[in-house]
């Protein structure tokens, strides 16, 4: 099964002191809509041009919200999980160690996405995808983040 995209925020460097932030819209509590209690879909009107698609997102827009919910779940769980991790913070911090000086000011956004496997893309210098395969592998997740924070110290 796939899984939904999550933007994990911006990791930055400021003196020394570097900060994992976690992205989402305003009112996180609000988001996502509570959908379990429907009885029929929505009507889906922006697709009235599209009458197939417009019965393939009704006839499986119950799957769909089952399928994000089980997302959010495991999405919290993990992330409840990393909280007291702090990969990242900890690989600047070691970094900062190892070099005898602070990071200099840098901003790096971690976007999780929904592939199979532990995989890694580089889109720009500060903005990565990465698996959640690879998320939950600690060490493997820190040997392929530390020469991208490198670039950027």
């Amino acid at each position: 099964m796939g899984r939904a995209p999550r933007a994990a925020g911006p990791l930055g460097a400021q003196g020394g002191a570097p900060a994992l932030r976690r992205g989402g819209p305003a009112g996180d509590e609000a988001w996502p809509p509570d959908l379990s209690s429907w009885g029929t879909p929505p009507g889906f009107g922006s697709l009235d041009g599209a009458p197939e698609l417009q019965e393939i997102v009704s006839t499986h827009f119950f799957d769909a919200v089952r399928w994000s919910e089980d997302c959010r779940q495991e999405h919290n769980a993990t992330s409840k999980r990393s909280l007291g991790d702090l990969v990242e913070t900890k690989l600047v911090r070691d970094m900062e160690r190892a070099l005898g000086r602070t990071a200099q000011p840098f901003s790096l956004w971690i976007t999780e996405i929904p592939v199979e496997g532990q995989h890694f893309w580089q889109l720009r210098p500060d903005h990565l995808l990465v698996t959640a395969d690879l998320l939950r592998d600690t060490a493997l997740y820190r040997q392929r983040l530390a020469l991208v924070v490198e670039a950027l110290f």
